[in-house]
């Protein structure tokens, strides 16, 4: 499939097709995907905020501040925080990262959407390939250490999908996890479940189970996230009854051992129209600061001079079930 250019709320984009799949890239606003869509749909799979336009971002900038939307990259961390690390110890390491509010440069493929970022404050090169494949996009991922110290990082693919009511988030084998944060009283705060929990379930504030993969309303003004492990087949999906569609994400549980699902019924960000949507997020380790990570052992490392790959696909497609769903992803 080739590569089309066009333009996206003003900025220069680029769209590549797998089938009757679309996604849309715009390079220069972090090489966010801000579009995913399935032909025969009204509705983006991507979160939209037409409240909230597309504008240019300053390295360090607050990811709440802006649009919140689209898939974006968090890399070399999520939460902001000190780094860890000689001989960078204690240089701070932006909010979501560094590389979602960097312009990416293109790199000519023409089968291929091919992106590359050079770190601001610790010296890397992370590059990112979408290419086609039957049925779904495959992401490719490429960080190099460009130093002669090892570089410890956190990554984490940052996709907010559209939520409705009665979705459901798909886990394969029920895997254990750990709720990372409870706001708007959902979910009991980590501090009351700190043990681990199993998917689905995980405590609400009076003890009893909540059921995690069921998506409800905006209203409900929460925002939870539990950080799982990913599952031993690999894979993870948003199942849409309502328009008999899902999207799910398949990943090596070496690569990247843990996955987020990230809720957000209306609760943030904090000021303007309230958002309403789900992440679900392929990670190499948690909590969302690198330097707590680093502490419990959950961070990877980029070795002197060295290179680390992984990657992750995207399957989107129409299905009536969850059942028809998890055959068409185990098959």
């Amino acid at each position: 499939m080739s590569v089309e250019r066009i333009v996206w709320q003003g900025w220069p984009a680029l769209q590549l097709r797998a089938d009757d799949a679309a996604i849309v890239v715009v390079p220069e606003l972090g090489a966010k995907i801000v579009s995913l869509t399935l032909s025969g749909q009204d509705a983006d799979i991507i979160w939209q905020d037409e409240t909230r336009p597309l504008v240019p971002l300053s390295y360090g900038d607050k990811f709440g501040s802006f649009d919140a939307s689209g898939f974006d990259e968090c890399f070399p961390t999520i939460g902001e925080c000190a780094c860890p690390d000689y001989p960078w110890e204690g240089v701070v390491m932006p909010d979501h990262g560094e590389v979602w509010t960097l312009p990416w440069r293109l790199i000519p493929d023409p089968e291929a959407i091919h992106t590359v970022v050079h770190g601001v404050r610790f010296p890397y090169e992370l590059s990112r390939r979408i290419r086609t494949a039957p049925r779904r996009f495959v992401i490719e991922y490429l960080a190099r250490n460009l130093s002669g110290f090892p570089i410890r990082y956190l990554w984490s693919a940052h996709p907010l999908l559209a939520l409705s009511e009665g979705m459901r988030v798909l886990l394969p084998g029920e895997p254990l996890g750990h709720v990372v944060f409870a706001a708007g009283g959902r979910l009991a705060s980590p501090d009351a479940s700190s043990g681990k929990v199993r998917w689905p379930w995980a405590p609400g504030p009076d003890g009893t189970s909540v059921d995690c993969s069921l998506m409800g309303p905006r209203e409900w003004r929460a925002n939870d996230k539990l950080c799982m492990e990913t599952p031993a087949d690999g894979w993870c999906a948003l199942f849409d009854p309502s328009r008999r569609r899902y999207c799910a994400f398949r990943m090596s549980p070496e690569e990247t051992p843990f996955v987020a699902i990230c809720a957000n019924f209306g609760w943030y960000p904090p000021e303007g129209r309230a958002a309403y949507w789900v992440a679900i997020e392929p990670c190499t380790g948690y909590p969302d600061s690198l330097s707590e990570a680093a502490a419990a052992g959950r961070a990877r490392i980029l070795p002197p001079m060295g290179e680390v790959r992984w990657a992750t696909e995207i399957h989107v497609g129409s299905a009536s079930t969850a059942r028809e769903v998890a055959d068409r992803m185990s098959g």
